[in-house]
Formats: structure tokens, C-alpha cells, sequence
């Protein structure tokens, strides 16, 4: 059986991430960079949002 994700619930958990991020929280856990995110989707944005943030530090 396949897996099926939701992809606006994905997005809204991103946008939550990113907000997180911006914030300065302590700790992200970013599980799997998975088939949505290498097409730009999912948690995409989270990812880039930590990236950006660890290379402002």
C-alpha cells in the first residue's frame, strides 16, 4: 500500500515551521526530504527556511 500525503496539510506544517524558524526556536526536527520536497513541495520551505537561518548565524 502507498503511502498518500496530504499536500496542503504538508504546506500548512511548513508555513508553521518557517514561522517557528524566524522566531529563533531552540530545536527543528525536519524528518525525510522526501519525493514532495525534491519537487519544491511539503516541507521544502521549512528546509530552506533552516538553511537560511543556520548561514545568517
Amino acid at each position: 500500500m502507498a503511502c498518500h500525503l496530504d499536500q496542503d496539510g504538508m504546506a500548512a506544517a511548513a508555513e508553521v515551521e518557517r514561522q517557528d524558524i524566524r522566531a529563533g526556536c531552540h530545536l527543528v526536527v525536519l524528518s525525510k526530504f522526501g519525493r514532495l520536497e525534491a519537487a519544491g513541495k511539503g516541507l521544502w520551505g521549512a528546509f530552506m527556511a533552516h538553511s537560511t537561518f543556520i548561514f545568517r548565524c
